[in-house]
């Protein structure tokens, strides 16, 4: 294990990315596109020594056929790399369009009365695309939106961090916090990009020492 952060290195680090949260704020869809091609560019580039890294640290021989070999780069680089697809084709809608484009239908989802929250709309959100088909075949999944979201008023409801009106007026998401705990180790840092690309803040990320390799 690696010594923990000192107290001090913490409030620059934070310090540093309060310092910068509005230069990212400005960064535009476009620019964030060709971002989140570049990150996928460099994880693929260490992809097989991530893989061995984890295979190492949990003991499993990589000379040696078994589940847990495939698994590790399956649960780490693989989905990294999805997840940069996906947000980097959400980004370049949003840069064409101003929203991101549902993949799916939208439809209207009986709620059962006002009282459990009225009728909701919902959109198919998964699977995306042929590879999703492939690879996960019979998987859907739906998104049911919040009440007061109707058929009219729905593209204002997406990606709201992108909204042209209170970006153009400097609106800035802040700063977060991502702690990386457990062990699959793609989930840490897809939780930092869903907190830079989509809620708009940048990120102080502090994995657990326990996954210090």
């Amino acid at each position: 294990m690696t010594a923990p952060t000192s107290r001090a290195a913490i409030d620059a680090a934070i310090a540093d990315l309060q310092a910068h949260r509005r230069a990212w704020a400005a960064v535009s869809p476009a620019e964030r596109a060709a971002l989140a091609g570049e990150l996928a560019r460099r994880f693929l580039a260490v992809a097989d020594r991530w893989a061995a890294a984890c295979e190492t640290a949990e003991g499993i021989d990589p000379r040696r056929p078994c589940a847990g070999a495939g698994e590790e780069m399956l649960v780490g680089p693989y989905f990294i790399l999805r997840n940069l697809r996906l947000l980097r084709k959400s980004l370049l809608s949003i840069a064409k369009t101003g929203r991101p484009r549902l993949p799916g239908a939208v439809w209207t989802r009986p709620g059962g009365g006002a009282d459990r929250g009225g009728d909701r709309l919902a959109a198919r959100i998964f699977p995306q695309d042929l590879y999703d088909r492939l690879f996960y075949p019979g998987v859907t999944a739906e998104a049911w939106m919040e009440a007061g979201v109707i058929r009219d008023n729905l593209p204002e409801a997406l990606a709201p961090a992108y909204d042209r009106t209170e970006r153009a007026a400097g609106a800035s998401g802040g700063v977060a916090l991502v702690l990386g705990a457990g062990n699959v180790s793609s989930i840490g840092p897809m939780d930092a990009f869903y907190k830079l690309f989509v809620e708009d803040r940048v990120v102080l990320y502090k994995p657990n020492p326990a996954n210090a390799y």
